[in-house]
């Protein structure tokens, strides 16, 4: 994608910083106005990951996910589609307020 905007990534072991270097990084940039999200993996498994275990086959899927999300938001604006019928409540319970 000609123009996309750089997805940087982290890899250490534990306890290495990867979290608070890349949180800051965030920070930095929005308060600079550049539309950033840090996507930490431990974060990920707490809901959409949260099926994945340790082992190297879940820990390369917890990270193929977590491409996945950041690809969409490289493409800016997100839609929610659905087969189903509308039932907006299962999307609201888990994204924050917009009123």
């Amino acid at each position: 994608m000609l123009g996309a905007p750089p997805i940087p990534t982290r890899a250490g072991l534990s306890g290495a910083g990867k979290t608070t270097v890349s949180f800051a990084t965030e920070a930095e940039l929005c308060s600079r106005g550049v539309p950033c999200y840090g996507l930490d993996g431990d974060n990920m498994r707490t809901g959409l990951n949260k099926n994945l275990g340790f082992s190297p086959d879940d820990r390369q899927e917890n990270i193929r996910r977590v491409g996945e999300v950041a690809k969409l938001f490289v493409r800016s604006i997100a839609h929610l589609l659905s087969f189903y019928p509308p039932n907006p409540l299962p999307v609201r319970s888990c994204l924050p307020s917009l009123r």
